[in-house]
């Protein structure tokens, strides 16, 4: 799923269209829409080059010795210069071999399977911080799962199918299995007096070394990338977030490192690359509800370079925050948005209905793509009522649904438009309705107002 909506995706391909070489143009387009793992990082690639360009001259995978950067920089006053490499990154592989999210996935399936609540549920789950290579530079919290495919002989097998039966024959009490195996350490409860579902487990996000972490291992790839060029001037990294923990960890522990720390350990190993720049797209928590998604933009000089260069380029590149566009959504959304979502489909203002209602004048918006589609018969006027709760449900008022309380009024729309969104992948339709129309009302007589203006007018 995109950071940015598709209508701003396809205007950051367009306007990189002069710089880049068909074939680019065609990797590009063709990686976004596939929807695969490497399209948020040729998402984060094409702002990345879209933002340069309105900075500067770019030129993007220049051949410079025997490796390829992603970027040839030159500034428009002709004072500054560099190349850099764009790469995106992510918890992807530490997923992989924490597979927390799919055994949640599979207990919530057995929970629907033997028709009991969720919400009756918790499950807790024990981790160990390994130290493989005997350094504090090389550890990693490891959780005590089992591999996927083990699931069902190591969790899921006759022991849990007695701990569900036993929830069956006595419901009102509350029921503990402890799975406690090898390296697998789990513990499932299940609770009628308590609806609130919980579930704990040591991170495994968190940087417990300062190499042995997706940023320090990507940071550290790339410089030796830009070391194997023939570029002898400013060299640096724009490090993008995929869905990785680091860029949005707010407080640290004391045996963890924060993003700041291994950037500057990274450039203590690799004196030559100058800067790096981390971008992120992330929302914040407010006290009712959550804030629009923001980019986050830093930049980091490196203070053990021989010279002060990174001082010229943050000065060339400080405003680049401003031609990045407006996300729409947060990159650890998505990071983890299923792509079934809707395939070569931005988000839509679906289940959304916005009202002003007043005793003169009234306004609805609704999504123009959801009237599109129950138009065309994609969904159906079932679906649509109760996803938008326009449904009677337990409610016996005859104005439970706003379309029918304008019927019920003798109001008809008096006017119609169309709010277009740019920077969104869907737009409004919004419906004015005013005084009752005579075409599906009584008659009245005429205000007062009215009968002065018109007696006047004949006089």
């Amino acid at each position: 799923m995109p950071i940015f909506s598709r209508r701003t995706v396809q205007r950051m391909l367009d306007r990189n269209a002069p710089f880049l070489a068909r074939e680019q143009i065609k990797r590009h387009v063709d990686t976004l829409n596939d929807e695969g793992p490497s399209a948020l990082a040729v998402e984060w690639e094409v702002a990345t080059l879209y933002a340069l360009s309105c900075l500067g001259r770019v030129q993007h995978e220049p051949e410079l010795g025997h490796s390829r950067v992603d970027v040839l920089f030159h500034s428009k006053a002709g004072d500054c210069s560099f190349v850099a490499d764009v790469t995106t990154v992510s918890d992807r592989g530490k997923e992989k071999d924490n597979p927390r999210m799919p055994f949640a996935q599979e207990l919530f399936r057995q929970v629907a399977k033997h028709r009991l609540k969720w919400e009756f549920f918790s499950y807790r789950i024990e981790g160990e911080l390994e130290n493989k290579q005997g350094t504090r530079r090389y550890r990693r919290m490891q959780l005590k799962l089992p591999k996927r495919s083990q699931f069902a002989e190591k969790i899921f097998n006759d022991q849990f199918r007695s701990f569900m039966k036993g929830i069956h024959q006595f419901p009102v009490r509350p029921h503990k299995l402890l799975v406690r195996r090898g390296d697998v350490h789990v513990e499932i409860c299940y609770d009628p007096s308590k609806r609130t579902l919980l579930t704990t487990w040591p991170s495994y996000t968190v940087p417990y070394s300062l190499e042995g972490n997706p940023v320090y291992k990507a940071l550290d790839n790339k410089a030796d990338q830009l070391a194997a060029t023939s570029y002898n001037n400013c060299r640096g990294v724009f490090l993008c977030d995929g869905g990785c923990d680091i860029f949005i960890r707010r407080h640290r522990g004391v045996d963890d490192f924060t993003m700041a720390q291994i950037i500057r350990h990274f450039f203590r190993k690799h004196p030559a690359v100058d800067f790096v720049l981390t971008v992120t797209s992330k929302t914040e928590h407010l006290t009712l509800g959550m804030a629009e998604p923001e980019l986050n933009v830093c930049f980091y000089g490196n203070p053990f370079a021989e010279d002060d260069s990174h001082k010229r380029i943050y000065e060339c590149i400080k405003s680049i925050s401003s031609f990045w566009p407006q996300p729409i959504m947060d990159s650890h959304n998505a990071h983890y948005r299923p792509p079934e979502c809707g395939r070569n489909e931005g988000i839509s203002s679906y289940k959304g209905i916005g009202m002003e209602l007043g005793k003169y004048k009234s306004t609805i918006r609704i999504s123009s793509r959801v009237l599109l589609a129950l138009l065309a018969g994609r969904i159906t006027q079932e679906q649509f009522m109760k996803d938008h709760k326009l449904t009677r449900g337990n409610r016996q008022s005859k104005t439970w649904n706003i379309f029918e309380k304008q019927l019920l009024d003798g109001r008809l729309p008096s006017g119609v438009s169309l709010e277009r969104c740019a920077d969104k992948d869907d737009d409004l339709i919004t419906f004015t309705f005013t005084e009752p129309d005579p075409a599906i009302s009584p008659f009245h007589t005429p205000k007062k107002g009215l009968l002065e203006r018109l007696t006047r007018k004949r006089l």
